[in-house]
Order: structure tokens, then C-alpha cells, then sequence
């Protein structure tokens, strides 16, 4: 983490001072001071700036021209935000800032915290000692092992007692998905529709038998068109 003083107006406008922080740093005029600005209106020893990971804390160290902030003239220590401008004498400021500030870690989660847990069946229907009772868990895949199990959920599912930490009765059936309703074709009778296509009637399906004779029909009435046509032409020709 970095102080950072930067000077917006003064002899060093436009310079930045980065100093290592946790700091405390003493801005003035003087040879022996972090952040030295040779102006008549800034004494030896002007402000003290304290930055640390919780803040920045200034304090006014002249007795002459004073040192503000938004006008106000600094009395004591006082804590400021990050991007604070501080005036010091006439016409000289500068703006504070930490860079680099530590990311603060997120707190612990509690044990089992986003995690579900899935009971087997045998393990829910279990009513003897070291079975689910009120808010007890039962272990992944059912088996032996410690009720609940050490250390906590490793990850799945937990489910829960029923009322009263009875143990569930068992898997609970998923609701039947009603088939879609399709609409009748045109001409059909209406009706509730069939439970599911059953087996195709005997009538429905035709024979085998029944269309080879159909094309020994369509055989025969062409031979005798086609010898008819002949005894025509004969007809003529004899003529």
C-alpha cells in the first residue's frame, strides 16, 4: 500500500509523492520532512498526514497560516476520506489517496453452507437408533459409517425429517405429465381420445392374398381389351 500526496496547486503542482504505508508523513518547508513544498506561506513543519489501512488522519502543525479542508480550518487530528484536498498557507494543496489498499478476505462460510445432501431411501425409512430424526441428515448413499457423518456434508443433498422428525415414508412420486391434446382431424367424431395407439385391427391391415388378386384382375381386363381391340382391327382389314 502507497500514500499518495498529490500536488494540485503550488510550486510542485501537478508532481505526486508516493509514499510507503502504513506511514506517518509530515508535510512543510522544512530539510528533514517527507513531503517538502518551499513556500513562504508553508511552515517548516505544516501537517501531518497518518495513512493507514483503516484511513488517512491529518493534523494541522501550523501556528501560523493553518491548514483546511473545504474551507474548514483543521483542528487536531482528523480523519479524511481518500481523495481528500487539503489547502496549506495560500494557494498550495494537495489531494490524499491510498493505493493498493489489501483485499479484505470474505468471512468463513459455516459448515454445509451452499451445500445439498441426498439421503438414501433405506437411511429416510429408518426408524431405529442413529436413523434421521429432527434435523438430522442421513449420509450419502445410505451405508455403515458415523450418524450424522463427521466433518459435516461433503456435498449433494439433505433431506429432512417429515413433521415432528418423523422419518419420510419413502421416495415420493413425481406427478404424472398429462399427454398433450392433440386436435382431431377434420370429419373425426368427437370424443376423448384413446388412451395410446393400440394394436392395428386384422381388418386394417390387407392380406397378402388379397392384393395379388387385385392384380390379377387388373391383368385380365387389360388382355381383353387389348385382344378386343385386335379383333376389331381384323374386322376391318377382312372387310
Amino acid at each position: 500500500m502507497e500514500l499518495l500526496v498529490e500536488h494540485i496547486g503550488g510550486p510542485l503542482r501537478g508532481y505526486v509523492n508516493r509514499l510507503p504505508a502504513p506511514c506517518s508523513a509530515i508535510v512543510g518547508s522544512g530539510s528533514n520532512v517527507q513531503v517538502r513544498i518551499e513556500d513562504p506561506t508553508v511552515e517548516p513543519h505544516h501537517l501531518q498526514i497518518t495513512a493507514t489501512e483503516d484511513g488517512l488522519v491529518v493534523a494541522n502543525l501550523s501556528a501560523t497560516h493553518g491548514s483546511f479542508i473545504a474551507g474548514q480550518p483543521i483542528v487536531g487530528p482528523t480523519p479524511v476520506p481518500d481523495g481528500a484536498v487539503i489547502q496549506l498557507g495560500q494557494g498550495v494543496a494537495v489531494r490524499l489517496s491510498r493505493e493498493g489498499l489489501p483485499v479484505r478476505g470474505a468471512p468463513p462460510r459455516p459448515p454445509g453452507a451452499g451445500q445439498t445432501l441426498v439421503a438414501s431411501p433405506d437411511a429416510l425409512r429408518a426408524g431405529a437408533p442413529g436413523g434421521p430424526g429432527p434435523g438430522a441428515t442421513a449420509p450419502v448413499g445410505g451405508g455403515g459409517g458415523p450418524w450424522p457423518p463427521a466433518g459435516g456434508p461433503a456435498g449433494g443433498t439433505m433431506i429432512l425429517g417429515g413433521p415432528g422428525g418423523a422419518p419420510l415414508p419413502g421416495p415420493v412420486p413425481a406427478a404424472p405429465v398429462p399427454a398433450p391434446h392433440l386436435p382431431a382431424p377434420a370429419g373425426a367424431a368427437s370424443g376423448p381420445s384413446p388412451a395410446g395407439p393400440g394394436p392395428m385391427p386384422a381388418s386394417a391391415a390387407p392380406a397378402p392374398a388379397q392384393g395379388i388378386g387385385r392384380f390379377a384382375l387388373v391383368v385380365a381386363l387389360l388382355a381383353a381389351a387389348l385382344l378386343g381391340l385386335l379383333v376389331l382391327v381384323l374386322s376391318l382389314i377382312a372387310g
